[in-house]
């Protein structure tokens, strides 16, 4: 299947849409990788943007209809974003346009716009090096040992609001606070925690998912874990599917940032972000590549 521009506009946006000389590319897929790492990244992206795949047919099919539509969508946003303030020249538009598509196989290599905060396949493809860091460090731990582990992941959700007293590098301080509380309470052998935002619909408000992925001893106390924690879940046995199941739950992609976030605050929020570093890993996940 080919990949071609939809020219739409997500609703209530389009009055900020501007037209730009930029040649998009047709992309032809060849199959679907079926590593879980990209079942990982498609846990993470594809089907937290687009929905799982459901309903009987050619797999290929179903895939290359979700990628069509994540393609055009997110080529949509970026001129709305571009339009809202977002700095980035025709050239630069081009390039993050035309970002090489991940979730599915490409019949030829194109530029990737490594704009990962944003662009779905990018994170798609930090998810697949996650998957695979996580992966490797679990694979060589012996069989036998005396110590349990746990591969756990961890999500909580808030809401949090900006004002003239409280702007987006104060909340940024905060996280990274909090991520360092969250390493001492687990005291991982290895670990990738962070957090993402995304602007609420109301004004001022923002969204904050702490999330993590942290190789445990299965004597780690987690009683009083529920104030880092909404929702946890562990896997035993170190499967590449059930690692896959995991790590693609945890990082789930930001998807108002794409679909229905207001452009301008998307913009604030990349802006800002600029010198924060929200996400960092720690022990073994740390010098695996």
């Amino acid at each position: 299947m080919t990949y071609v521009n939809h020219n739409y506009c997500i609703a209530g946006q389009a009055n900020i849409c501007m037209k730009t000389e930029i040649k998009y590319l047709s992309f032809r897929s060849v199959g679907v990788p079926r590593k879980y790492s990209d079942d990982a990244s498609r846990r993470a992206v594809l089907y937290q943007v687009l929905g799982p795949i459901t309903g009987k047919g050619d797999y290929l099919a179903r895939i290359d209809a979700k990628v069509k539509s994540l393609t055009g969508m997110w080529r949509d946003r970026l001129r709305c974003l571009c339009a809202a303030g977002l700095a980035m020249d025709v050239t630069r538009q081009t390039v993050c346009a035309n970002c090489h598509p991940s979730f599915v196989s490409i019949a030829s290599v194109h530029m990737v716009c490594n704009q990962v905060n944003l662009c779905p396949f990018c994170y798609g493809r930090e998810i697949q090096s996650l998957y695979r860091s996580v992966a490797a460090v679990c694979r060589a731990m012996p069989k036998e040992r005396s110590v349990e582990y746990w591969l756990l992941g961890y999500r909580k959700s808030m809401f949090v609001e900006t004002n003239d007293e409280t702007r987006l590098c104060d909340l940024f301080k905060e996280e990274v606070w909090e991520r360092r509380k969250t390493y001492d309470v687990l005291q991982p052998f290895g670990a990738k925690i962070g957090s993402e935002f995304e602007p609420a619909r109301e004004p001022g408000v923002w969204k904050v998912v702490r999330r993590g992925v942290a190789l445990v001893s299965s004597s780690t106390d987690l009683s009083d874990f529920s104030y880092w924690a909404d929702s946890v879940k562990r896997v035993k046995q170190f499967t590449g599917k059930n690692i896959a199941q995991l790590v693609g739950w945890t990082m789930k992609y930001p998807t108002r940032l794409l679909k229905d976030g207001d452009p301008e605050r998307v913009v604030e929020l990349l802006q800002a972000r600029k010198k924060a570093r929200l996400n960092a890993s720690y022990g073994l996940f740390r010098k695996t590549k």
